[in-house]
This record gives structure tokens, sequence and C-alpha cells, in this order.
């Protein structure tokens, strides 16, 4: 969780600008980390700098608890902004430590490449629990939400109808620009769309030239919705 503060402050090792859950932008805070029994009771807190991010917590955390309430056997649950891949492998081998998480879209498709899993697993009324063969303590559970589902494709063509209609407005151009600068526009609408792997695009005779990867954009609706818990928690 995270506390927000009014007015100035000086010289301050804790408050500082970072991710702000309430919404407060514009506003310094601190990051307060929480510790509680199963029963809910407060046992242990910790603040640190507004600036910290939460995964950079998760191995240093997880030692400490193990360390300072001699509590040998943990089932750590945190989502893709906490487990990233870097803190898993830091994590991993851990004594009496499980973890459970979520994949992120680049980790499903290295699944499919693998052939671990296919498209078609993702069912929107059963959870499908498919186990890792390079690591069979590894299981991973399938399901898919249409809503979900839904409102990523249309996000995702709000945005690429975006970004066709700035870079169209690049490439009718009929005055002849250098390549430098036709770069910097293209690079300018397709960061504000963060579209670029779903674009094709090259400079000739000072004109842009573009065209738009119809084929990627398929590939990626099949797994909108989809989601991956992964465990191995026995």
């Amino acid at each position: 969780m995270s506390s927000y503060f009014e007015g100035q402050y000086e010289d301050s090792e804790i408050v500082a600008f970072g991710y702000n859950r309430d919404g407060k932008r514009g506003h310094e805070q601190m990051v307060i980390g929480l510790l509680c029994s199963p029963e809910g009771c407060p046992v242990a807190v910790e603040i640190f700098p507004g600036n910290t991010q939460d995964a950079a917590t998760v191995p240093e955390k997880i030692a400490e608890v193990q360390k300072k309430f001699g509590i040998q056997e943990i089932i750590f649950v945190g989502d893709r902004g906490i487990v990233t891949r870097a803190t898993y492998e830091n994590v991993k081998d851990r004594k009496g430590l499980n973890v459970i998480s979520a994949l992120t879209h680049r980790q499903i498709v290295e699944l499919l490449n693998r052939q671990v899993i296919q498209v078609d697993m993702f069912d929107e009324t059963q959870i499908v629990e498919v186990i890792d063969p390079d690591n069979t303590g590894q299981r991973y559970c399938l399901c898919r939400n249409p809503k979900s589902a839904d409102r990523e494709t249309r996000t995702r063509k709000a945005l690429m109808d975006v970004t066709r209609t700035a870079l169209d407005k690049i490439s009718q151009s009929k005055r002849k620009s250098m390549p430098e600068a036709i770069g910097k526009r293209v690079g300018t609408a397709l960061a504000k769309t963060k579209m670029q792997k779903f674009v094709h695009w090259e400079v000739r005779d000072g004109h842009l030239i573009l065209s738009f990867k119809g084929d990627k954009v398929s590939a990626e609706e099949l797994l909108d919705g989809c989601y991956i818990i992964n465990l191995n928690v026995a």
C-alpha cells in the first residue's frame, strides 16, 4: 500500500514520487509493507521509499519472514507485477517456498512455441491444468474470460485505428522529407499507441511506406482474455 503527502519535503529518504495506487498524481508518497496473521491481525509493518517497486522487495522480505518469524513453509501469492521473471529466478530454489502467480503475455507465447499448451485449451467454463514437461513440479492453470477478451480486442482495434490515422497522414504527404524527420514523426506516433509490433514501415525516396501486419494482429487476438496461473504448490 502507499500513502501520499501534501506540502513541501526536503532531504527525505522516504518521501518520493512513485506509482500512486490512490491515483493522486503530482504527490510524493511512501510505500507501506504490512504483514498480517491469517486472522488479519497486523504483525509487522515497514516503510519504504515512495519510488520502491514491489518486485524489488520480494526476495529480501521472503528471507526475512523465514528467519525473523521462523516460518519455514511459505506460499507466496503475487500478481505479474510482483513476481517478475527476474524475481522468480531469484526465489524459485529457496527451501520451503512455493509461488503462485500469473504468466505474462510473452511467457504464454513461449509456452505455445514450446508446444506445452495450445490455444484451444483456454476454456470459458473450465480450468484446464497442464504440467510443464521440462519441470514436472510446475503446473499451469488455463482459463479464458470472455469479457476481458472483448475489452482487449476493442482496445487494440481503437489503438490500431489511431495508429493508422496518424501514419496515413505522414505517408500521404506529397512533400519529400529526410528519413530522419520521417522516422521521428513515426516514432512519436507509435510511442503514443504502443502498436509498433503490428506495423512495418520504411522510407523510400523521401516518403513513408507502411503496411500493417494483419496476421500478427489475428494471432494476438486469439490470446485476448486468456490467463495462465502458474504454481509449484503440491
